[in-house]
């Protein structure tokens, strides 16, 4: 099944679940983030990076809303100030 993500596999995974896949018979979207890691690893020496989310099923699923956003900037700032090539 497709993802809703970009190509290079950046960023959350969110897929459709067909009523086929789960007990209730319809259609639901699951969302999963990315370790930290394969995260930071995919943006390489980046010195800047945009954090984008969505306010509707990645929200519900606790792993693209605003709050989610504002937690992987603050992680990639402090990883990127502790290695020294933080841009400000």
């Amino acid at each position: 099944m497709p993802s809703a993500r970009g190509d290079d596999g950046a960023g959350p995974v969110a897929r459709t679940i067909t009523g086929e896949e789960n007990q209730r018979g319809c259609a639901m979207i699951v969302g999963n983030r990315k370790e930290f890691s394969e995260i930071v690893e995919k943006l390489g020496s980046a010195r800047r990076a945009v954090v984008l989310g969505c306010n509707e099923c990645v929200t519900v699923c606790g792993v693209g809303g605003e709050r989610e956003v504002g937690v992987l900037a603050s992680e990639l700032r402090l990883l990127w100030q502790k290695e020294g090539r933080a841009s400000r």
